[in-house]
């Protein structure tokens, strides 16, 4: 059984042989992509819901908008992680 190299991984080795590392790398990227993708849903909904309704108590308002900004915030920090996961990943 003879193995070649085409690029960075050689040809029939399974996913599962790869390491630990490697792994470890893909989950980490897969994850806060994830979790990138469901803070920036949740910070555009909440976002919609809190324009439509008119503030009947302003600290609701109020606490609605500091909600939305750390979303996004949120959103901007994991994006960033999973930009420099992505990079280690693809450098392993």
């Amino acid at each position: 059984m003879t193995f070649k190299s085409e690029g960075i991984l050689p040809v029939r080795i399974p996913f599962w042989c790869l390491g630990a590392d490697f792994i470890d790398l893909l989950q980490d990227f897969v994850y806060h992509g994830l979790a990138a993708f469901f803070y920036l849903s949740a910070g555009v909904d909440l976002a919609y819901i809190t324009f439509l309704v008119k503030p009947l108590n302003s600290r609701i308002y109020h606490i609605d908008i500091a909600a939305v900004v750390f979303a996004f915030i949120a959103t901007l920090l994991y994006f960033i992680h999973t930009i420099l996961s992505s990079i280690r990943w693809k450098n392993f």
